[in-house]
């Protein structure tokens, strides 16, 4: 079975400075659009064991942070699902929608009971957008090599 940090295609690279203080139990002190303060009780997704999250080749209308639990990611082949990773907390999915109009490269399963926050690419966007071009390069790079 293949690690996620062994495959290229941008579906998630290890997160775990957003979200690190959350682990300790004290929510993070940062305020803006990724910091705990801005989400709301829409924005995060609790799934129960079994429970898809997405499908392969479904649009990507957001990225998904997974706050805890544990999701498999599969692709269909031959009618056959085909396990090839899994994510834990402080990982991201979908964050390619940032810089490309591609679809889920695999599906997105819970494990177990999993907590997501779900970030709409429509409101990064614009915030990746204005960023500097160093900073895009940054970003760009860490999608591209995961």
């Amino acid at each position: 079975m293949l690690h996620r940090s062994d495959m290229r295609g941008g579906l998630c690279w290890k997160l775990s400075s957003w979200f690190s203080s959350s682990r300790r139990g004290n929510p993070p002190k940062r305020k803006g659009p990724i910091g705990r303060s801005k989400l709301s009780a829409d924005s995060i997704k609790k799934l129960k064991k079994g429970e898809v999250l997405f499908k392969e080749n479904d649009p990507c209308p957001s990225v998904f942070v997974v706050q805890s639990g544990k999701l498999s990611l599969t692709i269909e082949r031959g009618g056959n699902k085909i396990e090839i990773g899994t994510l834990g907390a402080y990982q991201i999915l979908g964050e390619q929608a940032l810089i490309t109009s591609a679809r889920h490269l695999c599906g997105a399963e819970a494990l177990q009971e999993t907590k997501v926050v779900e970030m709409a690419v429509d409101q990064i966007k614009p915030l990746y957008e204005k960023s500097p071009a160093n900073y895009k390069l940054f970003v760009r790079g860490l999608i591209e090599e995961t």
